[in-house]
């Protein structure tokens, strides 16, 4: 055989021993809430979860409110007695109407949602109605609905409670000289059994039950020697579960458990075994829904007791160890998921299956209790120099359900239903240690483990014989490995190994032990195309297919030896989508799937093409670490940004993403560190330790969270209080108020930053708006109305809350917009009018009257008067005549004519003022009735053409005068002038404007020749005060038309 270096060896050791590696035996990755998010002091005394899904945080420092975003804090204002009694906050109480009651170190507190504000109560000397002590310790409602407070010196007060305060008020005090009080005043624990029994801790009286039937208390101390008694007179925390038994922290005397049937105890003591208790000061104890209990310890931080076999059922207390194991969890100062400090004041389960820590120092600390979707193993050193070992390069799980890791520095197995790696150590040959930076392993048809070393070469591990193989590169030796960086191992069909190393391919033929290099020649395209090898997988149709680290894609011609070349080209868009190919996959379909370092390739080998998925597309992250696929033909791809489920219908493109919150060991993964084992169970690796799933098993919580409006903010402040507790569901804004803001949130705990929201406004929106993580939403420039703002939203496993919560919102519009103003001002506008008419037509008559008085005095008095002047001149004339007495008839002729024309002016004038003749109707009259005489007189031929269908609003009087006087001047300076036969009249008219067209066949004239002519110039001046257009058509002895044209 030759080989550079074969080393064959046995196992001397595979060290198990319990302080190498251990997996914890419940995933316990913590997340904080201290003074950094927002906690108003570290130290938290007590924990509890409203009817409304609000978390309560009562520290050392203050009252703080919690919707898994931001916190609410209630601190004491000496100026106001509303306000929390005391800032050291110690138990709460929700009792059976949904209020919480909180204790403090001075004065118990009733908070009232709707104001957001306390009623306080206190101890008063003297009053036996007040409490004993207003240092409050613990609060307990009991089946009766009695209200038990434990106080620090002042003992018991058991009370009934009502609006008006506390009624019915009862103290049970210590009194050293009668033994059936309470055997200390220091009250830190009350519990009521499934009997209904009360059951009380005191700090050095030890344990007390309490008698109804004479009122006073049976007493259980520790007693010297006695195993069977309590431990220790100081207790702590008291729980009763639902077999009866009585669990007792004490300080200083570890856990007891007391069987009140038989009246005895079992303790459980700190000790350094793995599955014992941690301390003996136990602060704290609360029964989770799954049956487990959960201790909160000074200095030994939390503690998991459950039954050593696994099961919930009553506890053999007789039995070995009690029947209880313990799992630990303490603080580590370099991981930051563990618990934040290992002093543990106060527990409790939310309804989401959160466990909320509160601890002394590092603020309250919480732990997901649901069945996690991808379990995460961690690989915890204790020992010295394992840095590394939780750093998971490689996985596989064999056929015995062994799981066998390669980390930076080890290989470890994990053995089924254990909590501890067993890591290899040790190796016969002196000096020699297994070396780190396990990057494959593999399983052949022998049953041998083959592990890839990236610096040390392979490995085989027979696990029958324990024999071990070492396979390295010697330079001087041409048949060793050709580099011994390894990164890739696979078997093909044929039984040979293939070995992938970071300078070119190896074939190992393992009966012989020969090797078989393959590497690029740049000068032969059918060769490797890349000597860095970093993925190997033969397919179900015995294909090799070599993926390199810049090369590409290789698939290997088995019986000519050579290669075909996938690369990634930019101007061809069906190639490969990147050259550093990470791990390949074949699915349940035969369809051959790549992953590089950007993006995952869908193949088409008939094409030769790829169809790529990126980020975009729905992926976590365009960098593909790993591909495996499941018994349903759903791809999971492990990602430097999560781990990613693509649906078995893959052209819809439907992804679905997981985080840390799922349980991940962290976002990135290892390239090519995952693993399908032959029952299903997948197995993916990364810095932080790995996941092992069913991927049926992945479920989603069914938790659907309430939905509360946390906050209501008019131009960014706070105006209104309490809307999820029984406060304002319907808030009133003036129209200057418009500009406002909600805040919402899902009260599921688990992970609040996956929470999805949608939220419309009825009255605004027609359709759901989807805001994704964003809770909060600002509304500006609403018009004064009801509106109705819906909210709903989902868990952080996108279970929706399709009823949500909701707020009517009313915006008053300004008093002149409101209906009653409106109404007024309508009514008012209406008096108005009317009022504007009755004086315009008071007025109009008085015009009317006027305008008649006008006439008529004109036609008696002026009209009469004209014509007696040319009556007197012609009576002149015929006087004369008749003595014989010589006269100048030319004066009286033009006396005689002047007053004819002024009283035909003056006629004229008193027809425009006569209001009868407003009517369009009498104008018409008019004009034909002129026209008419005039012509006859004059025998000449005319034709009016006025159709009788014409009809106009009644022009006014001014407008109506000049109009008849163009007319009247027109047909007279045709009648005096024109010498004409014919004469044509039109008048025409619609809604916008009147056109009069009056023509003659006459002599005409020439409109330029300078020449006294007062009627055209009559025309003119009139039309400019109707505003009208008019034309004149003229020519000496070619006949006259005058048009004119003005509005209506």
């Amino acid at each position: 055989m030759f080989m550079s270096k074969l080393v064959l060896t046995c196992f001397a050791a595979i060290s198990l021993s319990a302080c190498a590696l251990y997996a914890q035996p419940f995933p316990a990755d913590f997340t904080q809430l201290s003074m950094e998010q927002g906690l108003s002091q570290r130290a938290v005394y007590a924990i509890i979860q409203d009817d409304a899904g609000f978390m309560w945080f009562g520290t050392q420092d203050g009252l703080n409110k919690y919707d898994g975003y931001e916190f609410k804090i209630y601190k004491n204002i000496v100026s106001d007695s509303t306000s929390l009694s005391d800032n050291r906050v110690r138990a709460f109480l929700i009792d059976r109407e949904g209020v919480l009651w909180v204790g403090t170190r001075y004065g118990l507190n009733r908070y009232r949602p709707a104001t957001d504000n306390f009623d306080s109560f206190y101890s008063e000397a003297g009053n036996p109605r007040a409490l004993s002590d207003s240092d409050i310790r613990v609060l307990l409602q009991a089946r009766s609905d009695d209200v038990w407070v434990g106080t620090n010196k002042g003992g018991l007060t058991r009370m009934s409670i009502g609006d008006a305060g506390l009624m019915a008020v009862t103290h049970f005090l210590h009194d050293p000289n009668d033994a059936g009080t309470l055997a200390d005043g220091s009250v830190f624990a009350i519990a009521e059994d499934r009997d209904g029994r009360i059951w009380v801790g005191t700090l050095g009286g030890g344990l007390n039950l309490f008698q109804p039937e004479t009122q006073s208390f049976k007493h259980y101390n520790q007693q010297e020697g006695e195993p069977n008694s309590l431990s220790s007179n100081y207790v702590m925390a008291l729980h009763c579960d639902t077999y009866g038994l009585v669990w007792v922290g004490t300080y200083g005397g570890g856990l007891c458990v007391f069987d009140p049937a038989a009246e005895t105890f079992r303790t459980y003591h700190q000790s350094d075994e793995e599955n014992a208790l941690s301390s003996n000061r136990v602060l704290s104890i609360f029964e989770d829904r799954s049956g487990a209990f959960w201790l909160g310890t000074l200095g030994g931080g939390l503690v998991r007791a459950s039954r050593s076999d696994g099961n919930h059922a009553q506890l053999d207390l007789a039995g070995t160890n009690g029947g209880l194991s313990f799992g630990r969890y303490m603080s580590h100062p370099n991981d930051e998921s563990s618990l934040r400090d290992n002093i543990v004041r106060s527990l409790y389960q939310d309804r989401s299956e959160n466990l909320w820590v509160g601890t002394n120092l590092g603020g309250v600390n919480k732990l997901d209790l649901k069945p996690r979707k991808f379990p995460h193993v961690k690989v915890q050193a204790v020992g010295q120099g394992n840095a590394g070992l939780n750093h998971v390069n490689a996985l596989y799980k064999d056929e015995d359900e062994v799981v066998w890791v390669g980390t930076n520095n080890a290989l470890s197995r994990l053995r089924p239903g254990q909590n501890r790696f067993e890591l290899v150590l040790k190796t016969t040959v002196p000096g020699k240690r297994f070396p780190g930076y396990v990057f494959a392993i593999i399983e052949d048809g022998r049953h041998k483990l083959w592990v890839g070393t990236y610096g040390n070469g392979v490995y085989t591990y027979d696990k029958q014989s324990k024999q071990v193989r070492h396979f390295l590169h010697d330079g001087d030796n041409d048949n060793s490995l050709s580099n011994s960086r390894v990164r890739a191992l696979v078997e093909d069909h044929s039984g040979n190994i293939w070995i992938g190393t970071s300078d070119g391919l190896n074939r190992l033929d393992p009966e012989t032990g020969s090797f078989k290099h393959y590497f690029p020649d740049p000068h032969d395209l059918a060769s490797l195309s890349h000597g860095d090898i970093a993925v190997l997988y033969e397919d179900s149709g015995n294909n090799l297919w070599v993926g390199t680290t810049n090369g590409g894609l290789c698939l290997f011609d088995a019986e000519n030896e050579t290669f075909q070349t996938f690369r990634h080209d930019p101007k061809r868009p069906g190639s490969l989508s990147n050259n550093s190919v990470t791990t390949i996959h074949e699915d349940s379909r035969g369809q051959i799937w790549i992953g590089t370092t950007n993006g995952l390739n869908k193949l088409d080998l008939a094409t030769g093409t790829f169809e790529q998925f990126y980020e975009p597309d729905g992926l976590a992250s365009s960098y593909i670490a790993g591909i495996l696929s499941d018994g349903n033909g759903n791809l999971w791809l492990s990602t430097n940004k999560g781990l990613t489920r693509f649906n078995r219908d893959y052209e819809r493109k439907q992804f679905r993403n997981f985080s840390r919150a799922d349980g991940l060991q962290g976002l990135v993964f290892e390239v090519g560190c995952c693993h399908l084992a032959q029952d299903g169970e997948m197995l993916f690796g990364g810095g932080n330790g790995f996941n092992r799933f069913y991927p049926d098993k992945v479920v989603d919580s069914p938790f659907i969270p309430p939905i509360a409006i946390t906050a209501f903010r008019k131009f960014g402040k706070e105006a209104v209080h309490g809307f999820a507790q029984g406060g304002a569901s319907e808030i009133t804004l003036t129209y200057r108020e418009n500009y406002f803001s909600v805040e919402f949130a899902a009260l599921d705990f688990s992970y609040p930053e996956r929470n999805q929201y949608a939220y419309r406004l009825d009255g605004l929106d027609t359709e759901w708006i989807h805001s994704g993580t964003r809770r909060f939403v600002n509304y500006s420039n609403l018009e004064p109305g009801e509106y109705v703002f819906r909210v709903k939203g989902s868990n952080s496993d996108d279970i929706w809350n399709e009823e949500g919560a909701a707020l009517r919102i009313k915006i008053t519009p300004p008093f002149w917009k409101t209906w009653w103003f409106r109404i007024l001002a309508a009514l008012t506008f209406a008096g108005i009018l009317a009022l504007a008419y009755n004086y315009r037509v008071s007025k109009l008559f008085e015009i009317e009257r006027t305008r008649n008085r006008i006439a008529q005095d004109l036609h008696d008095e002026i009209g009469a008067t004209l014509s007696s002047i040319s009556y007197f001149a012609q009576a002149i004339r015929n006087d004369a005549k008749a003595r014989g007495v010589p006269i100048s008839n030319k004066f009286l002729s033009l006396i005689s004519e002047s007053s004819s024309e002024a009283q035909e002016a003056m006629s004229d004038i008193i027809w425009a003022i006569d209001p009868s003749n407003d009517q369009w109707e009498k104008l018409l009259a008019k004009l034909r009735r002129y026209a008419s005489d005039l012509f006859d007189s004059k025998s000449i031929t005319y034709v009016i053409d006025i159709p009788e269908s014409l009809s106009l609003n009644r022009l006014n009087m001014e407008r109506r005068r000049n109009f008849w006087l163009i007319f009247k001047e027109m047909v007279t300076n045709i009648a005096k002038h024109a010498q004409c036969t014919d004469v044509k009249i039109q008048l025409l008219a619609n809604s916008k404007s009147i056109v009069l067209t009056v023509a003659d066949n006459g002599i005409g004239f020439d409109p330029d020749t300078p020449k006294e002519r007062n009627g055209v110039k009559n025309i003119h001046a009139r039309a400019n005060k109707l505003n009208a257009q008019v034309e004149l058509k003229t020519q000496a002895g070619g006949g006259t038309e005058w048009r004119l044209e003005f509005g209506v």
